[in-house]
């Protein structure tokens, strides 16, 4: 047979070249302990653009609140003036 292909570590804190297996032809990692580490950054990343993207939803709810009440208020103001 020939040579097997090798890769780079796609965790870039190890970056260690290993060897790819004919049947694993999209590894990435050198180890399940890189892949598992890089999954946690992707998890953790995607939570915190969640977090941040339901702050700004809520954020955004309470502006359109507060203009609502605001407009309810005016619209009171001068139903009573008349």
């Amino acid at each position: 047979t020939g040579v097997q292909p090798a890769r780079i570590c796609a965790n870039p804190n190890c970056r260690t070249p290993f060897l790819v297996r004919k049947n694993a032809r999209k590894q990435k990692y050198c180890s399940k302990r890189c892949c598992n580490l890089m999954d946690q950054k992707e998890y953790q990343k995607r939570k915190k653009e969640e977090e941040k993207a339901a702050e700004a939803e809520k954020a955004r709810l309470e502006e359109q609140s507060k203009h609502l009440q605001n407009t309810a208020a005016d619209n009171n103001d001068t139903t009573n003036q008349s």
